[in-house]
């Protein structure tokens, strides 16, 4: 009698794989940091053949810039968890404790992120190319509507707004590593403040 035949799904397959490998790589990056990180490290720990590192990913860097590149557009796909608000100022205050939740969540990838940007100039710039030109798009859409109901000048400058947000999240991320639980919080209040006085400054010269 004849055998049936096991039906295969290379696509599925590899996308399993290709899982295994982010998974491994963002433990092992973020425990032995990106140079002492091994391919060989990264195999042992996922159970996946070594050399399918470089055929799908086209070797480490290629594996480090997929989880961040599938980090920023996970991210971009999680709404905002408040409602939108009356005044610029409100609105900041909301975005930026979601932003910091998000990146409590995803700590070990933010991690990896910054210290190796902040080495390597052409991976920091390859990682700048996967971030959006004009800000984080749910953000955006955000100030648009405090434009349309005119709560904000027409003029302000949404980018600008944006990059104030990046700073206080990368900011409030590195002072987590570099200080207690106190300090921190110290640091916190300010970057806050800083923030409020900066927006102050923009809608005073604006207004």
């Amino acid at each position: 009698m004849p055998q049936k035949k096991t039906l295969t799904h290379p696509k599925r397959d590899r996308t399993i794989t290709e899982d295994k490998l982010l998974k491994a790589g963002t433990s092992v990056f973020s425990r032995y940091g990106y140079d002492a990180a091994t391919t060989k490290l990264i195999s042992v720990k996922s159970g996946v053949n070594e050399s399918l590192i470089m055929r799908y990913f086209g070797g480490k860097e290629g594996l480090l810039l997929e989880i961040l590149r599938r980090y920023f557009e996970d991210n971009r796909k999680i709404p905002l968890d408040y409602p939108p608000q009356e005044n610029l100022k409100d609105e900041f205050r909301h975005y930026l404790e979601f932003g910091r939740n998000n990146s409590k969540k995803n700590k070990e990838i933010v991690r990896i992120m910054l210290l190796r940007a902040s080495l390597d100039p052409k991976i920091r710039d390859k990682v700048q190319a996967m971030l959006p030109a004009d800000g984080d798009p749910k953000f955006v859409e955000r100030i648009d509507l405090l434009k349309t109901k005119k709560k904000i000048p027409q003029d302000l400058d949404t980018k600008f707004l944006s990059l104030i947000g990046f700073q206080n999240f990368c900011c409030t991320f590195i002072s987590g590593f570099l200080f207690d639980d106190k300090t921190n919080k110290e640091i916190q209040v300010a970057l806050d403040l800083l923030v409020d006085f900066t927006l102050d400054g923009i809608l005073k010269t604006k207004g």
